[in-house]
């Protein structure tokens, strides 16, 4: 079972110029992740951002970029999968990773491309169904179902919460379900 020592979360590409091209992010997706950067500032879990070519297609949402730590690195990059690129080798390396769990886009192409990965080195790999997005339902869905024969243990956000908090004697599982609570 994972815990806070040894998981980080990993967002993956939710860039400017992506959003407008998603249908419902602002449904499910959007919603899941402020809930997710929101709990693990709480947690105190680490976070690597990502951008795939933010040159070209923006950088990270400005409406999330106001949960940034000092910590939490945001990495450019070109690869499809992050573990292509040496900076988020390099990052990766410096924690003391077993578990990550995964939001973003696009769930067919880089999030599963760094699951699978991830997965080859030998990582448990949890991808956030309701935090993970493509621009087509059927692309999602394959993607989706692609990570879960390759080994991953797919899940929703507030699963993945509880499953690190562990007991609702945790210190923050008041903080926790007021945000559950505004979410819906």
């Amino acid at each position: 079972m994972p815990d806070v020592q040894d998981s980080i979360l990993l967002l993956i590409d939710v860039q400017e110029k992506f959003i407008p091209v998603f249908p419902r992010i602002g449904e499910t997706i959007l919603p899941s992740i402020h809930f997710l950067l929101s709990v693990a500032g709480e947690l105190k879990l680490p976070v690597i951002f990502t951008e795939q070519y933010p040159a070209g297609l923006g950088h990270t949402l400005p409406e999330l970029k106001s949960y940034y730590r000092p910590e939490w690195p945001v990495l450019e990059k070109t690869s499809f999968s992050c573990f292509g690129e040496a900076s988020f080798r390099m990052q990766i390396s410096q924690l003391s990773v077993k578990n990550i769990f995964i939001a973003g886009i696009e769930t067919h192409v880089c999030v599963q491309q760094t699951a699978c990965e991830a997965l080859a080195r030998g990582y448990s790999v949890y991808p956030l169904f309701d935090a993970l997005a493509s621009r087509h339902d059927f692309d999602h869905e394959t993607g989706i179902e692609y990570m879960r024969q390759a080994g991953a243990r797919v899940t929703t956000t507030e699963s993945a919460v509880f499953m690190l908090m562990k007991d609702a004697k945790h210190p923050s599982f008041r903080f926790t379900q007021k945000l559950i609570k505004q979410k819906k």
